[in-house]
């Protein structure tokens, strides 16, 4: 098959599994999410998230695309958006373009992969950590309590916040989210005996 017979849509799916497919040039990526296909902007940011190293274009313009879409009318595309940069060795959550106050308005799917990009590194932690204590102590849905958790889990022995991860962790109703903070306790114990 020839590149120039496939559609720009079938070449992104194609490149998921192919490099060769992807888009070579900042236009034909910006042309393609410009159709605001929903389909096509989560394998986009899978696209992202998974094989960056792939697209031969500048990853600072490749990410601008992609914060682009973490304030995307559809919530599965921007959940999908702020996975990529949770995955991404280049995303931070200072890249995200949904501020810290507005947390709280997204959708529990979005809220989930929001706390794992704020619980990324020590320093994102630090910043934001009365809004990750206000996150532990009002958090309703189950699913985003469990990203919050599984986000804390490898910090769960730093100073900044050892003492309200236990108190978390004594405090936990919810079974499936104890046994993440529980399991995160286990895994990170052996670091720093």
């Amino acid at each position: 098959i020839h590149k120039s017979k496939v559609s720009s849509n079938a070449l992104l799916y194609a490149g998921y599994y192919e490099p060769f497919f992807l888009p070579k040039e900042k236009k034909a990526i910006k042309k393609l999410l410009d159709k605001n296909d929903a389909l096509s902007l989560k394998w986009f940011t899978l696209l992202y998230g998974n094989s960056l190293n792939n697209f031969q274009i500048e990853k600072p313009k490749l990410k601008d695309f992609l914060t682009r879409l973490n304030l995307h009318d559809d919530n599965k595309v921007s959940e999908y958006s702020i996975w990529a940069l949770h995955k991404s060795d280049q995303g931070r959550f200072t890249d995200c373009l949904i501020l810290p106050h507005k947390i709280f308005n997204q959708q529990p799917n979005v809220r989930r992969w929001l706390y794992r990009l704020i619980t990324k590194d020590r320093e994102s932690i630090v910043v934001n950590y009365d809004l990750i204590k206000t996150a532990i102590t009002h958090e309703d849905d189950i699913s985003a309590r469990e990203g919050l958790a599984t986000g804390l889990g490898k910090f769960a022995y730093a100073k900044e916040i050892v003492q309200i991860y236990y108190q978390w962790f004594n405090s936990e109703k919810n079974s499936f989210v104890r046994i993440q903070l529980l399991r995160n306790i286990s895994d990170n114990a052996s670091k720093e005996i």
